[in-house]
């Protein structure tokens, strides 16, 4: 399967398997992928990978989902970011987006509802 637009896509997760999936499936569909278990690493990686859409857990061990996205706006990333939670009850989503994430996901993903987000990524 091939993508109609091609995107660089950070997939950040502390479950090894949830970023491994998430992985295969976007390169399964053309994408370029980087994939992330920390949120330590996240700015530099956004820095040189520059990618369109950033899957963000908001559950990270070292750093919240939240921190970093409030990090990456205030450093001027204009690109999509998708925040991806267990919880997902209407605080969590208003949290999330007051903190500059543009969707909230809750787990598990299936595969339409990526290739819904990758449609709305301009």
């Amino acid at each position: 399967m091939e993508a109609a637009q091609r995107h660089r896509v950070l997939v950040v997760d502390d479950h090894l398997d949830i970023v491994n999936a998430m992985c295969t499936l976007l390169d399964a569909l053309g994408h370029d992928t980087h994939a992330l278990t920390r949120g330590g690493e996240v700015l530099a990686t956004v820095e040189s990978f520059r990618p369109t859409l950033v899957i963000l857990d908001i559950g990270l061990p070292d750093v919240s989902g939240y921190e970093l996205a409030r990090m990456l706006r205030a450093r001027g990333h204009t690109g999509r970011l998708v925040a991806l939670s267990g919880w997902g009850a209407p605080a969590d989503r208003q949290r999330a987006l007051e903190a500059g994430f543009d969707e909230f996901l809750v787990k598990p993903i299936d595969a339409d509802i990526v290739q819904e987000v990758l449609a709305r990524v301009g």
